[in-house]
């Protein structure tokens, strides 16, 4: 099987490290960006990145000036600690 650039780039976002920490920040409520940069101790532009690559992907939504999980991003959050769970 052949991937396409943009399945590899999808994978990419999947397996960051700092997705599984933005997620499962988010699931216990809805963030602006300054507050997800300081909790997460991240730097704005890697953030800035992340938030747009999840939210192109359905997982994460900006909704006014705050950062939700989306149901899809519950479901790979689940999914994403299930597989680190097994190893």
């Amino acid at each position: 099987m052949v991937l396409s650039d943009r399945m590899v780039c999808r994978y990419k976002v999947l397996v960051h490290p700092n997705t599984i920490k933005i997620l499962k920040v988010l699931k216990n409520g809805s963030l602006s960006f300054t507050e997800i940069m300081f909790t997460l101790n991240m730097s704005p532009s890697v953030l800035s990145s992340m938030l747009k690559k999840l939210s192109e992907m359905g997982f994460v939504e900006k909704c006014e000036s705050k950062y939700i999980i989306t149901d899809r991003g519950y479901e790979l959050l689940e999914k994403l600690l299930d597989i680190i769970n097994m190893i």
